[in-house]
């Protein structure tokens, strides 16, 4: 009697103790189908490794910022995003294995990314085997080797700098000769097409001009060519710190233009203040407002690839919650006021209408051109 007692005590332990398993995995089933009902993933290929790592983390940060904020403001008709990260690790070949991974496992509706235009170019063929859509956050749109009707960016147009090129030369007005250093892929074609334009119309001659796609290249040779000619002015768009360090050496002095990359080389202290005060460069600049908060949230200042990711998540932001189902023509309905400029997705697969400003840096403190 006791034996068969006992042994429907422990038939009753084993009963209640597969009950209460069951019923927490069928919680856990409940509970991952309730988050994975409550989320929408989206992905992004960004170069958090390689060359390309300070644009991507930056892109990583503008990302992020803009999700965060979109969540809190209620997220997609009540569902959260949620960004799942790939590490392209500047290799092209692991983009794409990247790309396809976010799609086909993921499931993301979404890929952003990459922020340079040979990466993104590697993922561009994908978007027409594979239901997303590309969103670059910085490729400038004559970088993207034929654009399918999926591909997007926020790309800066480069001919909207023209303007502020042009204030340069109106600021300086004795120059008469220049001297060119630019980069030879379709971004630094595009700045170089742009600088000899506003050159003529202001009557100097491009006397030196040389054009590299090397990121070991020391340009030293390049800068001592480039001043025997003597020229009026420099305009260069790459490594400014190098060259910048050049002229410092062979004690060249004269006003100098670059671009945008100038705000990464003096924020991160790649370029030391003193060679680069005086320097000119053109720059796409977002308002205080979107600056202070960036400072706040990661303690640096932002640079142009934080505030192009920022908007091309908020843009398809808007686009899944106007057609979760069809993001696409959602998107080419897209038209917004952006923190740097207006976001205009209707007539083009690149959003970015904002116009470059002239900046300064001054009294080791970058500040507009008038």
């Amino acid at each position: 009697m006791f034996r068969k007692i006992a042994l429907l005590h422990r038939l009753l332990v084993v009963f209640a103790i597969t009950l209460v398993v069951t019923l927490a995995v069928l919680q856990s089933v409940a509970f991952s189908e309730e988050y994975a009902e409550s989320t929408i993933k989206v992905g992004a290929v960004l170069a958090l490794t390689g060359p390309a790592q300070t644009w991507g983390e930056y892109s990583r940060r503008g990302l992020e910022l803009a999700l965060e904020e979109v969540n809190t403001l209620g997220g997609i008709n009540g569902r959260n995003l949620e960004l799942v990260i790939e590490d392209s690790q500047s290799k092209p070949a692991v983009a794409v294995t990247a790309y396809k991974k976010l799609v086909s496992v993921d499931k993301v509706p979404i890929v952003f990314g990459d922020v340079w235009a040979f990466l993104t170019n590697a993922m561009v063929p994908l978007t027409e085997q594979l239901p997303a859509l590309l969103l670059s956050p910085t490729v400038v749109p004559n970088s993207i080797e034929e654009p399918t009707k999926r591909v997007f960016t926020m790309g800066v147009r480069i001919e909207l700098a023209r303007s502020a090129v042009d204030r340069f030369f109106k600021s300086n007005s004795e120059i008469k000769s220049v001297a060119i250093f630019c980069w030879d892929d379709p971004w630094g074609n595009a700045y170089l097409k742009v600088w000899k334009s506003s050159a003529s119309a202001n009557d100097a001659e491009v006397v030196f001009q040389s054009c590299v796609n090397d990121f070991g290249y020391d340009y030293r040779t390049d800068v001592a060519r480039a001043i025997s000619r003597k020229p009026d002015a420099f305009i260069l768009a790459h490594h400014s710190e190098r060259i910048l360090k050049h002229l410092r050496e062979f004690d060249f002095q004269v006003p100098v233009l670059s671009t945008s990359n100038m705000v990464e080389v003096f924020h991160n202290g790649t370029l030391n203040v003193e060679l680069a005060e005086g320097v000119y460069f053109t720059d796409w600049v977002p308002h205080g407002t979107f600056q202070r908060k960036f400072r706040d949230r990661y303690d640096v200042a932002p640079i142009l690839e934080a505030h192009n990711s920022y908007e091309i998540a908020r843009a398809a932001s808007k686009a899944l919650s106007e057609n979760l189902d069809n993001p696409e023509v959602a998107l080419r309905q897209v038209n917004y006021q952006g923190v740097a400029g207006t976001v205009d997705f209707r007539e083009s697969f690149s959003g970015n209408s904002g116009e470059a400003s002239l900046m300064k840096i001054k009294g080791g403190k970058i500040v507009a051109v008038k």
